[in-house]
């Protein structure tokens, strides 16, 4: 195992072999449809090559087979139910396949068979009774794992008959399209210690029954429709330490009993409709690292009692009607490692206590309208800082230079606030920065060319500012530029031919400046412009027959210049929209009602008028 051995699996295995590992190689071709003429194997392990083909149904002869695993290979056809046969089976997994078909029942009745994962194939139809309880009377249940997520099974078997028994510890059915009210014959399944259920499509109320699962300590249920509250049976469930309910219909106040989970270490109730103020009894849960409660319908502010909750390291609130200050006891978090409070309503000053979390990696505080005020100088001194998005606020003062001392900062966003002032020209050595939005603000002064320099930069947002100069050739050297926004500013001179060298640009807006010169003929170089708007400056000149080449263009704007001449007639034909051309006097062709005299379209026109005639007058003749 764990080699580069390449080729195909030996068609002729030793006798007396017991333990066949190949794994973690390059192997290719089939399966050895005679692989059980070593009868005595106790071992199949050929997961993570490249074999194909299907699970050869000599397999079921080999009677002391234990473990069996196939996982990650490009295996197809269906789970052969001989497989039965091998009556010694303990684990069984298969992941990472092209299987299909419906999961045999006869798998699931295995006798001793304690782990199947089926994980990660499409199979269908109905998951099999057996598969969950064992019916048969004359050996214990043995089953406690099963994995079956990222499949297209459709529905759950019935529950059993009140005789049969089960082992079941681990149920891992997510990323499905199982269907109808949540099973609460599940519920029976006393042993269970992880439920997970997530990605499917189950509608109505959790039961109360749900707390009948005292050993319980992994619920998923996120990414269905249930709805309803939550039962507060749920806190007899003394063991859960995940609960994940997100991205449901779930709605109603957050039941406090949840505080009384004391072993919970993460809470998603995110996406849904819970209303109503966040239960400070949330703050006994003193070992939660994850607590995501965006997207609902919350109001009222950050309990102060949680701000005594030291383990947390992952803090998601945004996306609801929260208002108040932003406390000053988030510096207490001192484990946080990501925060976003986006999307709610606080108001005043960003607290210097935040210096405090130096963990702290991503930092979201947009679209409050109201956070105002310059921003603490602590903040510059977080270590770790990846993400600040500070959007969409009243946020002022001069364009911060101390985000330059965080090296490891990759995304910045203060769009939509009142700084002003300079872009710091020490913005360019932020080596890892990826996203740079600083639109909508009364920034002045010039592009630093050192931008030039953030050589991973992806997003280049400075629309609706006071920007003046010329735009920097050296963004040219930004060849992972993808986006690269400067419309509503003041700039001036001509567009640099050299910004043909972004490689990667897909917008690239500059519309509503003071541009002059011409439409640079080698932008045809940047085969992956989605969006081109040059609209509302002062470029005169051609149109540059080039842009018809690019592909994937789908947005042209050229209005409100001074451009002349003819518009290419491949161009004005995909762009069929007047406006897209208008406000050019001196401009003409389709799709403007301005017709082009003595152009090359009038030429051949008149070519063909001469054709027809001397072709008239022979026939005359």
């Amino acid at each position: 195992a764990g080699n580069r051995l390449s080729g195909g699996v030996p068609p002729t295995l030793p006798p007396n072999l017991r333990y066949l590992d190949l794994s973690s190689n390059a192997f290719s071709g089939d399966i050895p449809a005679n692989i059980s003429a070593a009868t005595r194997l106790q071992l199949i392990n050929l997961s993570f090559n490249g074999l194909r083909g299907t699970i050869p149904t000599s397999i079921g002869r080999l009677g002391g087979l234990l473990y069996l695993w196939l996982d990650w290979n490009l295996l197809e056809g269906t789970l052969p139910a001989v497989l039965a046969n091998c009556s010694s089976l303990l684990h069984v997994s298969l992941q990472g396949n092209a299987l299909r078909g419906i999961l045999p029942a006869a798998i699931g009745e295995i006798p001793t068979l304690q782990v199947l994962s089926l994980s990660h194939n499409h199979f269908s139809g109905s998951v099999p009774s057996a598969i969950f309880y064992n019916a048969s009377v004359s050996s214990p249940p043995a089953l406690r794992i099963v994995q079956l997520g990222f499949n297209g099974f459709t529905d759950l078997a019935a529950g059993a008959a009140p005789s049969a028994s089960s082992a079941l510890q681990v149920l891992d059915l997510k990323n499905n399209r199982i269907t109808g009210e949540f099973p609460a014959w599940l519920t029976s399944l006393s042993t269970l210690v992880v439920l997970d259920l997530s990605g499917n499509r189950f509608h109505g109320a959790l039961p109360a029954e749900i707390g009948g699962l005292p050993a319980l300590q992994e619920l998923r249920l996120g990414r269905n429709l249930l709805g309803g509250g939550i039962p507060g049976e749920i806190g007899r469930c003394g063991s859960l330490q995940a609960l994940d309910l997100s991205d449901n219909r779930f709605r109603g106040e957050i039941t406090p009993v949840l505080g009384e989970l004391r072993r919970m270490r993460d809470l998603w109730l995110g996406g849904n409709l819970f209303s109503g103020e966040i239960p400070a009894s949330l703050s006994k849960l003193s070992l939660l690292e994850t607590l995501s409660l965006r997207q609902n319908n919350l109001i009222g502010g950050l309990p102060e009692e949680t701000m005594q909750m030291i383990n947390l390291t992952f803090l998601d609130v945004s996306g609801n009607a929260l208002s108040g200050e932003v406390p000053a006891g988030i510096g207490n978090l001192r484990g946080l490692q990501r925060l976003n409070m986006s999307g709610n309503r606080f108001h005043g000053a960003i607290p210097a206590a935040i210096s405090k979390l130096f963990d702290l990696r991503s930092l979201d505080l947009s679209g409050q309208r109201s956070l105002s005020g310059e921003l603490p100088d602590e903040l510059f001194g977080l270590p770790n800082l990846q993400v600040v998005f500070l959007g969409e606020n009243s946020l002022s003062g001069a364009v911060p230079e101390g985000f330059s001392s965080l090296s490891t900062l990759q995304q910045l966003n203060l769009t939509s606030n009142s700084f002003s002032g300079a872009v710091p020209e020490t913005y360019g050595y932020l080596k890892s920065l990826t996203v740079l939005s600083l639109s909508h603000n009364i920034i002045s002064g010039g592009i630093p060319p050192e931008l030039g320099n953030c050589s991973d930069l992806t997003v280049l947002e400075l629309r609706g500012n006071r920007l003046s100069g010329r735009i920097p050739p050296d963004i040219s050297r930004l060849t992972h530029l993808a986006e690269l926004d400067l419309g509503q500013n003041a700039l001036a001179g001509r567009i640099p031919p050299e910004i043909s060298s972004c490689s990667s640009l897909a917008t690239l807006l500059l519309d509503k400046n003071r541009l002059s010169g011409v439409i640079p003929g080698n932008l045809f170089h940047l085969t992956k412009l989605r969006s081109l708007d040059l609209s509302g400056n002062q470029l005169g000149g051609a149109i540059p027959e080039g842009l018809a080449r690019i592909p994937g263009l789908r947005y042209l704007n050229v209005s409100g210049n001074q451009l002349g001449g003819e518009i290419p007639v491949t161009l004005g034909s995909r762009f069929n929209d007047p406006s897209l051309f208008s406000g050019n006097p001196k401009l003409c062709g389709k799709p403007l009602a301005a017709r082009c005299a003595g152009t090359r379209g009038d030429k051949k026109r008149e070519q063909r008028r001469r054709e027809r005639l001397i072709l008239l007058v022979c026939v005359v003749a």
